[in-house]
């Protein structure tokens, strides 16, 4: 090995990079969904499926979260992956419905049953196991045959799986009286693999730091134990945070994205850093931003407990506006999160890596936080955080939970 890169090797192992960044509301929305897998297509008229549901397809997922906020253990088998459908009817709810049909043909889910109807203008989530590498098909019935937009009133869908979206309407007219969505349940390592932003895939030098499940409730619980300690210890109740996989789903698209920041020649990656830019513009949502780079402990995957260490304990001492991330973490109007990482090898340093992870909030902290005052004019965060009403930003989360 040449001295130069022996000396580059040891600035490294010098190196303690753990960048953060926050935005709170800005008022801008998130584009349109980009269909990332599925087809779409029109029948000329209504078919009549066998009406039954097979034994293999009984199981689906009930609820979100405990009462405490730490998320549900979905019950799909190891075969199977989480449908998720999400969708605002029109005025003519009462015309809509749908199926979700498995690849023996048996009906997997549908709604309404029993002679119910949706609500007008409502928004609703299903979610149901289904089989990985089989086709389902999606079949929407409308019996008015003006389908759920446009005529009376935008109603608008999107689908996917485990929280990443396959399709979306979009408010767009896609179907008369019946319409159907077929597609093909792909593997967890390929939809991994093509989770990054606008439907590009990671480089064959970087790979995933998702953890599963286990990441998840680890990101959760490391928000609600700070959550508890200091709601409580300022005299509120506590307001836990629920999971919302779509939001941890964008937030993986956010880091996929920022991680390219260390596609750099070596000479140049001191330079990487986080700034108010690397934010998404797009976003309605919270966003808390932090990287770590190098090689041995430097480049190591973090805990989200050390993150989160981070974002609020090395921040209780902090004044306004240098304590955005502990603010945000702590907003008790918040209700939702989610949270991804990402991670890049650094080319020519042995063992060195580059990682960013990103969290996001519904609805956002730090709005309108300059309202809030003490006697002598100073901004009284503490107060602001402690507001339970929603100040600006999405109060719902993708999926539609609010």
């Amino acid at each position: 090995m040449k001295s130069e890169d022996k000396m580059k090797i040891a600035w490294f192992r010098a190196l303690v990079a753990l960048a953060l960044w926050h935005v709170g509301c800005d008022g801008a929305r998130v584009g349109a969904p980009k269909q990332q897998e599925g087809s779409f297509s029109n029948e000329a008229a209504p078919y009549e499926e066998e009406m039954y549901i097979s034994d293999e397809f009984e199981s689906f997922v009930e609820g979100d979260t405990f009462t405490d906020g730490r998320r549900k253990m979905v019950e799909c088998g190891r075969n199977q992956r989480v449908f998720f459908l999400t969708f605002t009817t029109d005025n003519r709810a009462e015309e809509t419905s749908f199926q979700l049909i498995g690849p023996s043909g048996g009906i997997i889910g549908m709604a309404p049953t029993n002679g119910r109807r949706f609500q007008d203008n409502t928004k609703y989530t299903f979610r149901y196991c289904v089989w990985i590498g089989y086709q389902h098909k999606l079949r929407w019935k409308d019996s008015g045959d003006n389908g759920m937009c446009c005529q009376f009133g935008k109603g608008t869908y999107r689908y996917g799986i485990d929280g990443t979206i396959m399709y979306g309407s979009n408010m767009q007219k896609t179907f008369n009286s019946i319409g159907v969505h077929t597609f093909k349940v792909p593997s967890r390592s390929s939809s991994q693999s093509n989770s990054g932003g606008s439907g590009s895939n990671q480089s064959a030098s970087s790979k995933n730091d998702d953890g599963g499940i286990e990441r998840d409730n680890a990101w959760l619980e490391a928000h609600n134990v700070r959550r508890k300690k200091y709601h409580l210890q300022w005299g509120k109740s506590y307001v836990p945070l629920k999971w919302s996989p779509m939001l941890a789903s964008q937030a993986k698209q956010w880091a996929n994205h920022l991680v390219t920041k260390c596609d750099v020649p070596l000479s140049q990656i001191s330079n990487v850093e986080l700034t108010v830019a690397d934010h998404d513009p797009n976003t309605p949502y919270g966003e808390n931003m932090a990287a770590n780079f190098g090689n041995g402990d430097n480049g190591e995957l973090k805990s989200p407990d050390q993150i989160l260490n981070r974002f609020v304990e090395m921040e209780m001492d902090d004044g306004y506006p240098n304590n955005y991330h502990m603010t945000q973490v702590l907003w008790r109007a918040s209700k939702y999160v989610g949270c991804a990482d990402s991670v890049r090898a650094i080319e020519g340093v042995e063992g060195g890596y580059c990682r960013f992870q990103v969290c996001r909030y519904a609805t956002a902290g730090n709005c309108a936080i300059g309202s809030h005052r003490n006697s002598d004019g100073s901004v009284n965060w503490k107060a602001a955080v402690l507001n339970e009403e929603r100040a600006c930003g999405s109060s719902c989360t993708p999926e539609g939970w609010c």
